[in-house]
């Protein structure tokens, strides 16, 4: 698996069942891993939490990159592609953590969701690829789902959700520019920097913020580094046994996994609005993956008169 993450452009292997586990699986430790990071102290400054979890983060990536690689794994070809998206992680990072511990891990989830949708306007603003009525209903249905989720109202509106939702904007920035990276950039190299970065960044702040760390508090932060990790080389690598509208739909799991570990840990029951605007937010990116898909299947020409 971690071979496969050392090449630029990704070789394939029909096994849809695999790409789809790997994809379910992963996204389930990705879960996990954001619930560990909630039931951490609140008092824990930020920084100090995301440059300890990313020791044990760079660590791994480092070592799997280094016996598989070695040199190679590391190289860079787009130097400002990568500082550009290393710097969106940072910030976005540190926006999704604060969230994540001042409100509900299923509404942070799906709050997160709506990332994947705004890829859609952003591709079309910096990628110049063509969107037409149909995904841009998409997105406004899911920008309803936010709203529901959200509930704006002079009395209820909190930073943690505008944390939450400028997060996922950030997301999809970042994943917008990882499309062009990854001609020329490997999957695990992008991962080491942004991952790298994150962790600088994190221990920039530790002189203005930091408090004694106990081992149980370690062991959770390197369980979420880990996590992480292996969640991250999982997903990637799920796209290497079927195709990205095959895949795609099964990130949506991680919801139902928020929920279950929310009510397990927390006793956090996702209200009907919750539930009402996660499943527009889901509805919106998987009719954008629809119409991927019907695109994908007929000429250029057609598919961009068709809208």
């Amino acid at each position: 698996m971690i071979k496969n993450l050392l090449r630029t452009n990704r070789s394939t292997n029909h096994a849809p069942g695999r790409g789809i586990g790997y994809m379910v699986i992963g996204g389930a430790i990705v879960t996990g891993s954001d619930a560990v990071v909630k039931s951490l102290p609140r008092d824990m400054p930020t920084g100090e939490l995301l440059c300890l979890r990313g020791l044990f983060a760079v660590a791994l990536i480092a070592l799997f990159a280094w016996r598989t690689g070695g040199r190679d794994a590391f190289r860079v070809h787009s130097l400002s592609g990568q500082a550009t998206r290393a710097t969106l992680m940072v910030i976005s990072s540190f926006s999704f953590v604060f969230s994540l511990r001042y409100m509900p891990l299923a509404d942070a989830t799906a709050l997160l969701f709506f990332a994947p949708i705004m890829m859609t306007a952003l591709a079309a603003i910096f990628l110049r690829e063509t969107v037409g009525v149909h995904r841009w209903s998409a997105v406004g249905i899911g920008f309803m789902g936010v709203v529901m989720v959200v509930q704006p109202s002079p009395e209820s509106i909190n930073s943690a959700a505008m944390l939450a939702i400028f997060s996922a904007l950030l997301a999809a920035t970042r994943d917008v520019l990882t499309r062009k990276l990854m001609t020329g950039d490997s999957s695990i190299s992008i991962l080491f920097y942004t991952t790298l970065a994150t962790t600088l960044a994190g221990a920039a702040t530790l002189p203005f913020e930091w408090r004694p760390v106990g081992w149980a508090e370690l062991g959770f932060l390197a369980a979420t580094g880990i996590m992480s990790v292996v969640a991250h080389f999982l997903m990637i690598d799920s796209f290497r046994y079927a195709e990205a509208a095959t895949i795609a739909p099964y990130k949506y799991f991680q919801l139902v996994t928020a929920a279950v570990l929310g009510f397990a840990f927390w006793g956090e029951v996702p209200g009907l609005w919750t539930v009402f605007g996660a499943t527009l937010i889901v509805g919106g990116g998987l009719y954008i993956i629809r119409r991927e898909v019907f695109r994908a299947r007929i000429p250029p020409a057609a598919a961009t008169s068709e809208h």
